[in-house]
């Protein structure tokens, strides 16, 4: 971490981090947040932590990467203990040796992102709910139950461990003919484990992880009216990883913003758009495993290829960049261009663990059964670094056990065992360095691209962003990046120049429409600057700022009857879009037409209070009437 500091993804946060520290020092401090007065879109743990940290030290990631670092290292021996108690001695430090050396453990510790912590709480989940499961008392079963609803705050995985671990507690006492528990001292009089003692105590792990997750809840049925346990994403991301724009990967929805500040909102509006409906959250939620499900029955050959392809991406070797590209952090890195452990050689170990061992215990069996849910979990919405993190305790816990397992076999020259596990880690490193997945070349430019311009350093910018453009001609990012300083610089033809450039390579893309019809608006070419941001609004017609820059240019170009009629047309479109109404409030605001705009503007603070264009709108119109007055009774 001290040598990563010098790297720009160190000193400058990605977008998912800006949104979690915007998010975690509005609660610190009691500002204004993403989710306020609605219930919550994404797990809230994360940001909570952060807010802790921030009320503590200020504004500092400083403090939250130490302590992620600090739990990184209580993560590696974790997992040696649990895997030392699973599967023996060696098999844990295997384990332990992995994750020490993973190459993504290492760069998501200093990224401000909840996967690091998520791995903490996974493992330190699994280590109590073994611990309650072998020595089960009241003691043990409320600090597994406790370690579980904290996780479900972070990362929604908690009941996963319920729904694993209590009924093969019950399972396991009713196998045996005593209800004795092996391995458990008798408490006081008591010496037997009952079935109505199983179910006390799995009342009090369920109350427990309850408690926990109950803050949540109640705030979030305090501003939605609703029962939203944590949060009410899984709909939508069902939706992004399996509907008709799904790729396996992230897909992206046109219309929909990949902000995640302003993905909800989007989501939410086009499913009331589509349901014709006004929806609550939960509904919203229901709407898209809806939409999904149908698109499911209309298209099941194309759902199957996708479940395949899926498949193959999650044991392949590259990492997917969410939020930052692992190969371009590489390169402000000695340490992570060392040849690490990553995914190339965890998958293919945890492959031979899961094929190769046999003859398990019931808690083996929970382990093996956490890790298949944890992987069917991925691929059942979509695979990213990010995503496929989640089930990394599971697999590297057999990872370590397939990685001794081989060992074992050829030391003990069983030739049968050597050629299956030397079967199945070949058939795991042929899936992993698959070429079905590629790195994207440009990525790597883009990111350090937006480092320099955030610095200042727009020329270094701009050199970044034409890299991008020649290593990715088929993609509008780079073309879009370069415009936008060339822009900047002043040297708008220039620009013009380069957004054309892309919109021949790329002629689909909106945002390149877009950008066309305000470059081409900035020179005071506003009748062509029409006929590109109408062509935008075709492929993305609920996109507020083309409508905007539309009905700017209709103004500019003194077409007022036009510019009118666009606003209208707009907020058809998004009638939830406080900005389109204060912008329609300021249009009527200049033409006189003050009843109009006040109730404009009214709406717009309606739907964002506090609108400083909608403000400022309204104190003219005041100053309008007031100096209209005064001018009247004059003699």
């Amino acid at each position: 971490m001290a040598e990563y500091a010098q790297s720009p993804f160190h000193k400058n946060l990605t977008l998912d981090e800006r949104v979690d520290d915007h998010w975690a020092w509005a609660m610190a401090t009691g500002g204004k947040s993403f989710f306020d007065g609605e219930p919550y879109y994404r797990e809230p743990g994360y940001p909570y932590l952060m807010a802790a940290t921030y009320r503590l030290f200020g504004r500092d990631p400083g403090p939250v990467r130490a302590l992620q670092l600090a739990l990184s290292v209580a993560s590696v021996w974790l997992l040696y203990v649990i895997g030392a108690s699973l599967f023996g001695e060696t098999a844990g430090l295997a384990s332990a040796f992995l994750l020490g050396a993973y190459d993504l453990q290492i760069l998501y510790t200093d990224c401000l992102t909840k996967e690091t912590v998520s791995l903490f709480l996974s493992l330190l989940s699994l280590w109590t709910c073994l611990m309650a499961f072998r020595r089960p008392s009241i003691k043990t079963w409320l600090f597994a139950g406790i370690t579980c609803g904290i996780l479900s705050v972070v990362r929604s995985a908690g009941p996963l461990f319920a729904a694993m671990f209590i009924p093969a507690f019950f399972i396991k006492i009713c196998c045996r003919k005593d209800c004795l528990v092996q391995g458990w001292e008798p408490e006081g009089d008591e010496p037997r484990v009952s079935l109505p003692r199983a179910m006390i105590l799995s009342a009090i792990f369920l109350a427990a992880m309850c408690a926990c997750v109950m803050p949540v809840t109640l705030r979030n049925y305090r501003y939605g009216g609703e029962f939203v346990p944590v949060a009410y994403q899984t709909g939508h991301m069902f939706y992004l990883g399996n509907g008709p724009f799904a790729d396996g990967k992230l897909a992206r929805i046109p219309g929909v913003s990949p902000n995640p500040v302003h993905e909800h909102k989007d989501m939410a509006r086009l499913a009331e758009q589509l349901s014709g409906k006004k929806l609550n959250c939960r509904e919203t939620s229901s709407f898209w495993f809806g939409k999904t499900f149908e698109h499911i029955r209309s298209e099941p050959a194309a759902f199957i290829g996708l479940m395949i392809r899926k498949t193959l991406y999650f044991w392949n070797r590259f990492e997917i960049p969410d939020p930052i590209d692992l190969e371009t952090a590489r390169r402000f890195s000695f340490i992570l261009r060392l040849p690490l452990a990553g995914f190339w050689i965890i998958g293919p170990l945890a492959l031979v663990g899961l094929i190769v061992i046999r003859g398990c215990g019931m808690e083996e069996w929970i382990v093996r059964l956490l890790a298949m849910a944890a992987i069917a979990a991925v691929i059942a919405f979509f695979v990213n670094a990010r995503y496929r993190f989640m089930a990394a305790p599971f697999l590297l816990l057999w990872a370590g056990a397939g990685a001794t397992a081989t060992a074992q076999a050829f030391r003990a020259t069983d030739r049968r065992k050597i050629l299956v596990c030397a079967g199945v880690l070949a058939c795991g490193l042929a899936l992993a360095f698959s070429p079905i997945l590629k790195g994207d070349p440009a990525i790597g430019f883009l990111m350090l691209g937006d480092y320099h311009r955030e610095a200042g350093r727009l020329d270094e910018a701009l050199t970044e962003y034409r890299k991008a453009r020649n290593a990715a001609p088929a993609s509008p990012e780079g073309y879009m990046a370069e415009s936008g300083v060339l822009f900047t610089l002043g040297r708008t033809d220039e620009a013009c120049v380069a957004a054309a450039s892309g919109l021949k390579a790329c002629p689909w893309s909106s945002e390149l429409q877009a950008l066309v019809g305000r470059l081409l608006s900035a020179r005071g070419e506003y009748g062509e600057a029409v006929i590109y941001l109408k062509k935008a609004l075709e492929l993305e017609p609920a996109n507020e700022l083309v409508w905007i820059d539309l009905a700017l240019a209709c103004e500019k170009a003194k077409q007022p009857d036009a510019a009118d009629e666009v606003f209208a047309k707009s907020l058809a479109n998004r009638p939830d879009s406080a900005l389109l109404h204060a912008e329609y409030a300021r249009f009527l605001a200049d033409r006189g037409r003050h009843d109009q705009a006040r109730g404009m503007a009214q709406k717009a603070l309606g739907l964002e209070p506090g609108n400083k264009l909608a403000l400022e709108v309204l104190d003219a119109i005041g100053e309008d009437e007031a100096g209209g007055k005064s001018g009247s009774s004059s003699p």
